[in-house]
C-alpha cells in the first residue's frame, strides 16, 4: 500500500476548475482492503485532485464518505460500479511455481471486475516479474488455458506501454523521487489523467 500513497502524493491534478474524477482502490483480499482503508485516507485522494468514489453498500446505507473514511473495497462489493480512477492492488507475489501462486487471482470473472471498472485511468499495483513467472509457458492462442485470461491482460499493456497507452513506473521511484519515468518532483506524474494513456502500472 505504500505505492499507492506514494502515487497519489505525486498525483497533481493542476486543472481544478474541472470536476474531479472520483476514485477507489479495488483488491480481491479483504484483508488488504482493510490495510488500505487504515493507510490511505479521504484527506489524501482529495489532495491528489481527486474524490473517493462510494460503494454501492456504503452508498444504499447513506454512509457519509468523508466519516466512513472507506477508500478501498473488496472485488464482490464493488461489483456494478464504476469511477474515473481505479487502483487495484493485486498483492500477489510470491516464489511458487509457474501457475501456482495466483490464488484468488486465476478466477477470470473476479479479474474482470478489477479490470473493468476504471471509466479513465486504471493503476495496476503489483510485482510485474512475479506475473511474468506466473505466466510461463501460457500461450496467447490457447484460449482454453486456465490462465489465458492473465496471458490476453499482460500482452495488451506489454503492447500498450509500447504504443504510449500506457506507462509502467518503478514504485521504489515515487517514495525516492528519482527520474526515469517520473518528472521532476514538483510536476504531476506523466499527464496520467490528460492523456490517451488507459493504465499505468505500478512495479513492487
Amino acid at each position: 500500500m505504500a505505492a499507492i500513497v506514494a502515487f497519489l502524493k505525486r498525483l497533481k491534478d493542476g486543472d481544478r476548475s474541472q470536476q474531479p474524477l472520483e476514485l477507489a482502490v479495488l483488491s480481491p483480499y479483504n484483508q488488504q482492503v482493510a490495510a488500505i482503508n487504515r493507510n490511505v485516507t479521504v484527506d489524501l485522494v482529495n489532495a491528489a485532485g481527486l474524490k473517493v468514489k462510494q460503494g454501492l453498500h456504503g452508498r444504499h446505507r447513506g454512509d457519509n464518505i468523508e466519516t466512513s473514511g472507506r477508500v478501498a473495497h473488496s472485488v464482490d462489493s464493488f461489483q456494478g460500479n464504476q469511477a474515473g480512477v481505479i487502483v487495484v492492488s493485486l498483492v500477489r507475489n510470491n516464489t511458487l511455481s509457474p501457475g501456482s501462486g495466483l490464488g484468488f487471482l486465476e478466477e477470470a470473472p473476479r479479474i474482470n471486475v478489477l479490470l473493468s471498472r476504471a471509466e479513465r485511468l486504471l493503476v495496476l499495483v503489483g510485482s510485474w516479474e512475479f506475473f511474468e513467472h506466473q505466466l510461463r509457458g501460457v500461450s496467447i492462442d490457447d484460449h482454453q488455458f486456465p490462465l489465458w485470461h492473465w496471458k490476453k491482460v499482460v500482452t495488451t499493456l506489454e503492447s500498450w506501454f509500447r504504443d504510449g497507452k500506457a506507462v509502467r513506473i518503478d514504485a521504489s521511484n515515487l517514495a525516492s523521487g528519482a527520474r526515469g519515468d517520473l518528472p521532476d518532483s514538483d510536476q504531476p506524474l506523466p499527464d496520467c489523467l490528460r492523456s490517451r494513456r488507459r493504465a499505468a502500472v505500478l512495479t513492487t
